[in-house]
């Protein structure tokens, strides 16, 4: 008798347990979401911003793949009127649970979110009204050599990227070539964007914007209707414009295959030194 309702304390106090973790994880709002392998599983079927018009006068930061569009969330997210909406390691993916409708957080302030993950998703930005978007392009060495330096980022297979089984030279795909049709894919949208969201979009360069950032920075915080403020300057600098570590004939590869992309895409920025 006595193991039996020990046998029941012990259950019960297991199933509370597990209640209380339930209860964490849905007042967090990400219903089991932790990584971003999860939140493409969970979200294959369903809308990336979905609740976007729930954030009225959002400041979204987006861009072509490895175009230092944290760093410029992350310039906008120390000025004092944008809120802090997140609550985990990667506020990224936290704001990416909000727009989604897989949580809810209201903090004070401006909502600002980086949507670089919406990705080939891009054309969901043009059901929405009422937000704001920095599009952020980057020249290919340094965008590509980024993507190569980092092992944990899963390439599109080969056949979504409108590549062959073989290279030029007869020689498998290398990733390399791989890399250069994932950037030259994420940067082609550009033109489409900026043409469907016209006043709504600010395209910019990054290496321009970090390159000449007392001219430009203070035209994009106009854009995006907040005060300039001086301190927020010395965060990017020319030392965060970094061409990458790629050999001489990697670099001839990425010119050749991802640098038109990028003079179209350059020559439709909204801001620069050009368009002031």
């Amino acid at each position: 008798m006595v193991t039996i309702a020990a046998d029941a304390s012990l259950r019960l106090a297991r199933h509370k347990r597990r209640s209380h973790l339930t209860e964490l994880v849905h007042r967090r709002g990400d219903h089991g979401i932790n990584s971003w392998s999860d939140f493409y599983a969970s979200l294959a079927h369903e809308p990336f911003l979905a609740k976007l018009d729930d954030y009225p006068q959002a400041l979204l930061i987006a861009g072509c793949d490895w175009a230092a569009t944290t760093a410029i969330t992350h310039l906008f997210k120390r000025l004092p009127c944008f809120a802090d909406s997140s609550w985990g390691h990667d506020d990224e993916l936290d704001g990416a649970l909000l727009l989604a409708g897989r949580g809810e957080r209201r903090a004070i302030g401006r909502p600002c979110f980086q949507t670089t993950y919406v990705r080939e998703r891009y054309r969901e930005y043009f059901e929405h009204d009422g937000f704001k978007l920095v599009w952020v392009v980057r020249e290919p060495r340094a965008a590509v050599s980024s993507l190569l330096a980092n092992r944990e980022h899963t390439l599109p297979p080969r056949h979504a990227l409108g590549l062959s089984g073989k290279s030029t030279g007869g020689q498998a795909t290398s990733r390399l070539e791989k890399a250069c049709a994932a950037y030259s894919a994420s940067i082609r949208q550009t033109l489409e964007i900026k043409e469907r969201l016209g006043n709504r979009v600010a395209v910019v360069d990054y290496d321009e914007l970090a390159a000449h950032r007392n001219r430009l920075l203070p035209a994009l915080c106009r854009f995006a209707a907040v005060s300039c403020d001086v301190h927020v300057l010395r965060h990017l600098h020319g030392k965060s414009v970094r061409k990458g570590q790629l050999a001489s004939f990697e670099g001839t590869i990425v010119d050749q295959l991802a640098l038109p992309a990028y003079r179209r895409a350059r020559a439709a920025a909204t801001l620069s030194l050009a368009h002031g």
